[in-house]
């Protein structure tokens, strides 16, 4: 079984929302190689390009990987997490997914340590 499954662009988050618990620095060509499949793009109103994609993880915790391109350094990519789980847990699949060793993360919220 896959570590994850690919959500469809627009799929919605729970009602409690998302919350933002880290930068992953890892380029776009090796994010959609990890994941099998091209990344989705647009444009939002105010932060430019971005680049992302929405998985269901193996344990049924739904995240989004997003990198907006004008964004300053660190580059990477944000880890959004469903906010009804338990976000120290899911970064971890995520992390162990990719390959990305902890202390190589650009950036962790607090809500990760609570």
């Amino acid at each position: 079984m896959a570590p994850f499954e690919i959500v469809p662009e627009g799929a919605c988050w729970s009602e409690r929302g998302y919350v933002s618990a880290a930068l992953i620095p890892i380029a776009p060509e090796k994010l959609a190689e990890l994941v099998g499949a091209p990344l989705v793009r647009g444009v939002e109103s105010g932060l430019g390009g971005w680049e992302a994609v929405g998985l269901r993880l193996r344990s049924g915790t739904l995240i989004e990987l997003i990198r907006y391109v004008a964004k300053p350094d660190p580059q990477g990519f944000e880890v959004r997490i469903g906010n009804d789980t338990n976000i120290a847990v899911a970064l971890r699949e995520v992390i162990a997914f990719l390959g990305v060793p902890p202390q190589a993360l650009a950036w962790v919220s607090p809500h990760v340590r609570a």
